[in-house]
């Protein structure tokens, strides 16, 4: 069968490989990465490849052991993470891993233990797994997923082998997403709001994200900062926040165009007009006064600060360019 891996992660792939060869597997790995890059792919293609019977790595492969291992059915391949409805993984789950661990493999030649959303064990549960790393059975391997080694404790990362996914250039995403997915000035922005994340890329255009990118600064640019500003006051403040990172990116392509005339790096390439008719209005230490002023009011938000009061602020510090944006 085919065996998905995750994409442009050749360097992991490899040392996996030669570990795997070398029978130089280490007890528990920490796989590193935001959102999208695919480290639950990472992780299930090492647990085939530790369970294969014909000794394939991160191949596709017939075998039975392979076979579960992708349907998600091995015994011996265990997954755990948080609980619907729950925020932590609970010290249950970590109780059943310890329960699992102790015993022989059902079939295959190994047991592997694959723990989604790492950072979110609490106290109990991480303390619980640091006891179990401390002296790992010989034919256990733990693979721990988090965006951050910084959000676990630090004595669980020092027993792990950190495995850093790497995010696709975003050249290359934008190929594989006009190429695979028929997207075009889409396929641009996503590959760089996105990081390189080809999964997280893929979300999104699942939700219309590109869709309500361009309403929301459409409306920004029609609409004038005064109305686009009190407008935002209604909406969470998660919401409001995820608005100011957006326009910080059309500011980030504003000052960019001004000053390099470069366009195949901006987000919004699909604004080019707008961006020109700003960019001949606007001098640079203006725009820069509204990229400190957006980030510190983010900043404020961000710390609880009232919405109302911070969305009149930036109506005022936004009001100059209203005469432009019509």
């Amino acid at each position: 069968m085919s065996l998905a891996v995750p994409i442009a992660q050749d360097n992991l792939i490899e040392l996996l490989k030669g570990q795997l060869r070398e029978l130089a597997v280490a007890p528990a790995y920490l796989v590193t990465a935001p959102r999208g890059f695919g480290k639950e792919t990472l992780a299930r293609a090492f647990a085939a490849s530790l369970e294969c019977e014909e000794g394939r790595y991160f191949e596709s492969c017939r075998c039975p052991q392979c076979r579960k291992v992708e349907e998600g059915k091995h015994p011996d391949v265990h997954w755990y993470g948080v609980d619907e409805g729950a925020y932590f993984v609970k010290k249950a789950a970590i109780d059943d891993l310890v329960r699992w661990i102790g015993l022989k493999p059902v079939e295959g030649k190994r047991k592997v233990f694959i723990i989604r959303d790492a950072a979110r064990l609490n106290d109990e549960a991480s303390n619980k797994l640091l006891k179990t790393l401390e002296e790992p059975p010989a034919d256990s391997h733990i693979i721990l997923l988090a965006e951050s080694k910084s959000q676990l404790l630090d004595t669980i990362v020092s027993r792990s082998f950190e495995l850093r996914m790497t995010p696709l250039p975003a050249a290359i995403l934008e190929e594989l997403l006009s190429k695979e997915h028929g997207l075009a000035d889409e396929a641009h922005f996503l590959a760089r709001w996105t990081g390189g994340s080809y999964g997280e890329a893929l979300r999104l255009h699942e939700i219309g994200f590109w869709g309500l990118k361009n309403e929301c600064l459409d409306a920004f640019l029609k609409e004038g900062p005064a109305k686009f500003f009190e407008g935002l006051v209604s909406l969470s403040r998660q919401e409001i926040l995820e608005t100011l990172d957006l326009l910080m990116t059309f500011l980030r392509d504003l000052i960019v165009f001004k000053t390099t005339g470069v366009v195949d790096d901006l987000f919004h390439k699909d604004k080019l007009d707008k961006l020109e008719g700003l960019a001949g209005y606007l001098t640079s230490d203006e725009i820069l006064k509204l990229v400190k002023n957006l980030h510190e009011t983010r900043e404020a938000i961000s710390g609880n600060a009232n919405q109302k009061l911070a969305m009149n602020r930036l109506a005022v510090c936004f009001g100059g360019i209203k005469q432009c944006t019509r």
